[in-house]
């Protein structure tokens, strides 16, 4: 019987400058772009925590979204 050996890996992304809203609640900036067998995800911190167990078991990866801005 052969065992689902997915990995998942959390990084971040230093180079991220778009603004993009929460795939769930449409009104937060996304702060996670989560990559799964299906598509991919993003998604702001509260609602990355709120669905996480069900997140661990279909994303491959993780990723962290740095927002630069500029400096005046």
């Amino acid at each position: 019987m052969e065992t689902d050996t997915k990995e998942q890996v959390e990084v971040r992304d230093p180079s991220f400058t778009e603004w993009i809203q929460c795939d769930s609640c449409r009104v937060a900036r996304a702060t996670w772009k989560i990559i799964g067998d299906s598509g991919e995800l993003f998604l702001c911190g509260h609602h990355k925590s709120r669905h996480e167990a069900g997140l661990t078991r279909w994303a491959k990866e993780f990723i962290e979204l740095e927002l630069k801005t500029s400096k005046s």
